[in-house]
């Protein structure tokens, strides 16, 4: 296979019109359509959310992907009883990181009041 290919045509001329070409398109495409850096933004996360939250809440989007694609009924009934599991969860966890705080702080409202 290697016999086959001429090295004469890559000569250094070839190589230089190759890379104007090369060149000339990118400078067109960074014309067209420029490069942008994207920002993200950083959503602080809920100091309540811990494994267990987030555990559920990702069992909820998966019941609710399966149901979606199947729409069959046993897929709604399980999605329904997950989706109340992580909302009996949520308020649950978070009176108990509230509970937690006011207690390491001896009742102090000055320093509970800055939650």
């Amino acid at each position: 296979m290697a016999d086959l290919i001429d090295p004469s045509i890559f000569n250094p001329y070839f190589n230089k019109k190759v890379d104007a070409f090369n060149t000339e398109l990118s400078d067109i495409l960074d014309r067209i359509a420029p490069a942008k850096t994207k920002i993200r933004s950083c959503n602080k996360v809920a100091p309540w959310m811990n494994k267990n939250v987030c555990d559920l809440k990702r069992s909820c989007r998966k019941a609710e992907r399966t149901w979606r694609k199947t729409n069959l009924q046993v897929y709604g009934a399980i999605l329904t009883e997950i989706f109340a599991t992580y909302n009996k969860t949520v308020p649950l966890e978070r009176r108990t990181h509230f509970s937690r705080i006011i207690a390491e702080n001896n009742g102090s409202t000055a320093q509970s009041s800055s939650l």
